[in-house]
């Protein structure tokens, strides 16, 4: 049995039609289920989630409502703010005994494993009492600090110099780091360039001596700690001032230059250099 071309010409419109109603339930279903993610989604979040969208706006200088700054339970307009950065188990309770301990307002959030906070008051927070407290707590934690700033630009700053202080608690010892105490190191452990340019520029030429260049950084280390004055740093160091002065003669030779005209950047480097030794022996394996 043959089925006409008036049949088959019609089963061919049928699957035609057929398949365009299927299409077009495709694009409905996936309407809807996108409309509904738009929709869910706001409701979905949860508050923590929540306030970290709000904060990263307000960092980023994108306009917050007022409804939306009320969320955060956190005066931001007319507080002094003291910006914190913390990684590590132990990060966000540390914080929070901080809030405790000075019976300040707090806003944290947390994300992917870092911890952002302000403890906010009427009155500029005293950094060195923060650092005393940090350093005693800070276990199982690495944390960094800025420096007290006011109204939202302050607090924004304040974060930017806790996020480059970071950079150098990572490399030090006991894991804190505050930005007033090392401004320009800071912003130099983010800066690529200006880090691997210091290291060839004064590091590598003291690294040609059969040491590795560790008594010419010890020595200038000192030197430079007590303003170049070649009799005190014999003393700490225990050798003779003569010996003192031929080893910063024997890095000048080596360098390039007198400290007299690159003290500072030298200075700078050899701080890098600690911090990154600091690094190395931090992340070898216990023999224990």
């Amino acid at each position: 049995m043959t089925m006409s071309d008036d049949g088959r010409e019609t089963a061919g419109s049928l699957d035609g039609i057929r398949a365009e109603i299927v299409h077009l339930l495709e694009r409905l279903t996936s309407a809807i289920e996108q409309e509904y993610v738009l929709k869910s989604g706001p409701v979905a979040r949860s508050p923590e989630q929540r306030r970290a969208e709000i904060v990263k706006r307000l960092l980023l200088g994108e306009p917050v409502d007022p409804a939306e700054l009320g969320e955060l339970d956190y005066e931001v307009q007319a507080s002094w703010h003291l910006g914190l950065v913390a990684t590590g188990p132990e990060a966000e309770e540390l914080i929070r005994t901080l809030k405790t301990h000075f019976g300040r307002r707090l806003l944290l959030v947390s994300l992917d494993g870092t911890v952002w906070a302000w403890l906010g008051g009427p009155e500029m927070p005293a950094t060195t009492d923060v650092e005393r407290l940090s350093i005693r707590r800070a276990r199982g934690a690495t944390f960094a600090i800025g420096e007290p700033g006011r109204g939202i630009d302050g607090l924004r700053l304040t974060h930017d110099q806790a996020q480059e202080a970071l950079g150098v608690a990572l490399h030090k010892p006991e894991r804190f780091a505050r930005y007033a105490d090392g401004r320009v190191l800071a912003a130099t452990v983010q800066n690529d360039t200006l880090k691997r340019s210091l290291r060839q520029k004064y590091m590598m030429p003291l690294r040609s001596q059969r040491d590795g260049g560790a008594t010419l950084r010890r020595t200038l280390r000192t030197y430079i700690d007590l303003e170049c004055n070649a009799t005190s740093a014999a003393e700490v160091l225990k050798v003779g001032r003569r010996a003192v002065k031929s080893r910063v003669r024997a890095a000048e030779r080596l360098i390039g230059c007198h400290l007299s005209e690159c003290s500072a950047e030298l200075d700078l480097a050899l701080r890098l250099e600690e911090l990154d030794r600091t690094a190395v022996t931090d992340n070898e394996p216990s023999t224990q």
